[in-house]
């Protein structure tokens, strides 16, 4: 019996456990949501603070400032407590003096690995 295929849901959340985004953040869901969200319309990857930060809280009964500032949190977590092989493998531009990214450049670089994956996959 051939095992059933991933949800793209489901894959992302597997990449941001990987990352060592945990479950019980806020942020976790906020990020996992920005990354669909981005996965299904890639142009909303350059309005990250007009377009996606608006819909994320809008679907979630927040505002948006809340999400921008939790998915700081994550990312910051995910830098912080991650495993450098995995993040400087998903995040190849990283280096020891530039730090972190910035949200933008971590939900984009992360959607775009993600869909690059999927594209190989088919």
């Amino acid at each position: 019996m051939r095992p059933e295929k991933k949800s793209r849901k489901e894959v992302v959340s597997d990449y941001l456990k990987l990352l060592s985004v945990s479950p019980d953040l806020q942020g976790y869901t906020y990020l996992r949501e920005a990354i669909l969200m981005i996965l299904e319309d890639e142009t909303l990857k350059f309005g990250i603070t007009k377009q996606l930060y608006p819909r994320i809280a809008a679907k979630f009964k927040t505002k948006w400032t809340i999400v921008e500032r939790n998915i700081r949190h994550a990312v910051d977590k995910a830098f912080t407590v991650g495993n450098i092989e995995t993040l400087n493998d998903i995040f190849k531009n990283i280096s020891e003096s530039k730090g972190k990214l910035t949200n933008a450049q971590f939900i984009a670089t992360l959607a775009d690995y993600i869909s690059l994956k999927e594209e190989s996959l088919s």
